[in-house]
């Protein structure tokens, strides 16, 4: 099945490549209580556009998870770390 960008609701032609995303710069902090320092106290968590970014704070790097096809708009850890959950909104705006 053909990918979908963020943001979009139609595929990317199959002759089009994806970019991978290899870092992020900023935050832009519009999604309330989303800037979360996990409970291993090692790692920053939040999102940005349709990707939730994982900034090791020790090591200096980043993973990222990705799979939402909007805007993530919400965000939150479990006290053991373990768990994480996110939304997004829908293309109807909830």
């Amino acid at each position: 099945e053909p990918s979908r960008a963020c943001g979009r609701g139609r595929p990317m032609a199959h002759e089009e490549k994806e970019l991978e995303l290899q870092a992020v710069i900023g935050f832009k902090g519009t999604v309330p209580s989303a800037l979360i320092l996990h409970p291993d106290q090692e790692h920053l968590i939040f999102p940005l556009g349709c990707t939730i970014v994982l900034r090791n704070l020790l090591k200096k790097t980043q993973s990222f998870l990705q799979g939402h096809d909007n805007q993530v708009n919400c965000i939150t850890v479990s006290p053991s770390g373990k768990l994480l959950a996110s939304g997004q909104k829908t293309f109807m705006g909830f």
